[in-house]
């Protein structure tokens, strides 16, 4: 077990460059905090659309509050296992939505600026990318700006989604 943990990926951002310290990443746990912020506004927007108990959205802002605290962990203590814990709960979200947009079938046309939300979550992917090639000229790197743009991403997904799904009245889903 020990062994494919140590098998896992996990990369050293610009913003650390060696540095085994745990506050080396300063930016980048900062910034870990859009996510939380995010969890906290689906919250209130599931509450407002009376969504808060729907089984198919309860989980995605806990998921996001879990993804951000995770990074921070990730962020100050970088290993293999820190690296599994940060990257599980944001994957669960992204396929929590992924599943709710296939269920739409061809209502997916109705959701408006969907487009927006996967260029931007694919432009933030790139942009981390990037960190490698651009440490040399800008040492906190480009990760940051991951944080971010999911953060926004995850925020209007749902929101989009919930136009779609719009509130049911009188229905319970539990």
């Amino acid at each position: 077990m020990n062994t494919l943990l140590n098998k896992l990926p996990y990369t050293e951002y610009c913003e650390r460059q060696g540095s085994g310290d745990w506050n080396a990443e300063p930016i980048n746990v900062v910034t870990a905090i859009a996510l939380l912020i995010s969890a906290y506004y689906i919250f209130k927007l599931l509450k407002k659309k009376n969504k808060i108990n729907d089984k198919k959205f309860i989980f995605l802002p806990l998921l996001l509050a879990a993804s951000a605290f995770s990074n921070v962990i990730y962020h100050t203590l970088p290993n293999p296992i820190a690296y599994l814990v940060d990257v599980v709960p944001l994957g669960l979200f992204w396929l929590i939505i992924s599943y709710l947009l296939l269920l739409l079938g061809n209502k997916i046309k109705k959701i408006k600026g969907l487009l927006f939300i996967f260029l931007g979550f694919i432009v933030a992917v790139y942009l981390r990318s990037l960190d490698p090639v651009i440490c040399n000229n800008f040492t906190i790197g480009s990760h940051f700006v991951l944080h971010i743009f999911i953060a926004v991403a995850a925020y209007y997904a749902v929101k989009s989604l919930l136009t779609i799904y719009g509130p049911e009245k009188n229905k319970k889903s539990f």
